[in-house]
């Protein structure tokens, strides 16, 4: 039995994966993010910035707080996040 969950498994695509971030599958609300942001980069030419995103994904109707996420993991996805320097200590 546990043979034929190992086969199932392994019939099933698997989203692609890059820089620690996989791809959410297509007809998701999660996914239309990432599909606006491919959208929107493919005509510019070049990477799309965030506004572009927020406005037309809002004007779908889909939620900030998520446009908000998946276009920063869409970002890490592609590997055009820059990684945060943690804050300097004040000397005492």
């Amino acid at each position: 039995m546990a043979k034929k969950k190992e086969e199932a498994a392994e019939a099933k695509p698997k989203q692609p994966q890059a820089n620690g971030i996989t791809r959410p599958k297509d007809g998701t609300l999660t996914g239309r993010v990432w599909a606006i942001a491919d959208e929107l980069s493919e005509a510019s030419g070049e990477p799309i910035g965030r506004g572009a995103v927020m406005a037309k994904a809002e004007a779908e109707g889909l939620n900030k707080a998520t446009i908000a996420t998946q276009y920063g993991r869409w970002r890490q996805f592609h590997g055009l996040a820059s990684k945060r320097k943690a804050p300097e200590k004040a000397a005492a």
